[in-house]
């Protein structure tokens, strides 16, 4: 939630709703909501009848097989470590109220100047 948000109140009440596992479930049955994240939802019959249909070419077998095997891997490339670490960075200032405009243009430049 930002920081700035003029209605926490009504914003911590929406995301709990929002990530709840009735949402999650009601969402992914309606096409919504795709690779739903949560377990409840891969565990619950409905889903994986609704998600086995041949036109999603074996989705869920093909989920259930990788989802212990598979890792976020980036194609490695010059530059790349410095390039997201200066992002880092720039997120965490946006975060503590950075301008967000000024801190991207700077940010775009470092990674130009890097590549």
């Amino acid at each position: 939630m930002n920081a700035a948000s003029e209605k926490k109140g009504t914003a911590w009440l929406f995301i709990p709703w929002a990530t709840s596992k009735q949402v999650a479930l009601k969402g992914a049955l309606a096409g919504q909501l795709v690779n739903p994240p949560r377990t409840s939802t891969w565990q619950d019959d409905t889903w994986t009848k609704y998600a086995s249909q041949p036109e999603f070419n074996n989705f869920v077998d093909s989920f259930k097989k990788i989802q212990d095997h598979a890792a976020l891997a980036f194609t490695p490339r010059v530059g790349f470590g410095e390039a997201m670490n200066a992002w880092a960075v720039a997120m965490q200032k946006m975060v503590n109220g950075d301008d967000v405009e000024t801190t991207l243009r700077a940010l775009a430049e470092e990674i130009r100047t890097g590549l």
